[in-house]
């Protein structure tokens, strides 16, 4: 039996969104993670298109249109940069999920704050490339600690992938007993 308020409190904080299909929904913690309020986001629907980084825009709305034109295949998963209200940038991971109920299509989907994950990702991968390109006399000792490095990259995607797993779990257990999202505790 799925658990989802387990899961939901495992991924620190999720932003859950329904669109499409008269579902206009996003959870009141969008301003946790934002500085927008819900309703701010709901009125105005080009908000938060215009706070993604403009170089994440365009890769973004490329993925989005290409899964729309392919009929809504699988979980789409987005990466980009977004401005906050305080100025911020922010790294969000984007989860959605395309469904349909009574003839209606809509989407549902899982935004969370990715920010502390990415930026240990950016150190450990430049700390890679330097210790990669450092001469030390001790041939040993930069393989043990490039190694090291190495582990704890290989560890942050098995996060990264768990992370993926909780939220795949939650959008099919979601869609497939059409739940609401705005039903759901956060």
């Amino acid at each position: 039996m799925v658990n989802l308020a387990n899961l939901l409190a495992e991924l620190n904080n999720p932003v859950l969104y329904e669109s499409g299909g008269n579902r206009e929904f996003i959870s009141s913690n969008i301003f946790e993670l934002t500085g927008y309020y819900a309703e701010e986001m709901r009125m105005n629907r080009d908000l938060f298109p215009g706070l993604i980084n403009p170089e994440d825009y365009i890769e973004t709305n490329f993925k989005i249109k290409n899964w729309h034109k392919n009929n809504e295949p699988g979980i789409l998963t987005l990466h980009f940069r977004f401005l906050s209200s305080n100025g911020l940038q922010l790294w969000v991971e984007d989860h959605l999920i395309g469904l349909e109920e009574n003839g209606q299509k809509y989407m549902q989907g899982i935004m969370l704050n990715i920010s502390p994950y990415k930026e240990k990702e950016t150190e450990l991968l430049q700390l890679r490339t330097i210790w990669r390109e450092k001469e030390l006399k001790d041939e040993k000792e930069r393989e043990a600690v490039f190694t090291d490095i190495q582990r704890q990259i290989d560890d942050l995607g098995q996060v990264e992938k768990k992370r993926k797993e909780k939220v795949a779990i939650i959008l099919n257990h979601a869609g497939e007993n059409k739940l609401r999202f705005k039903s759901l505790p956060l």
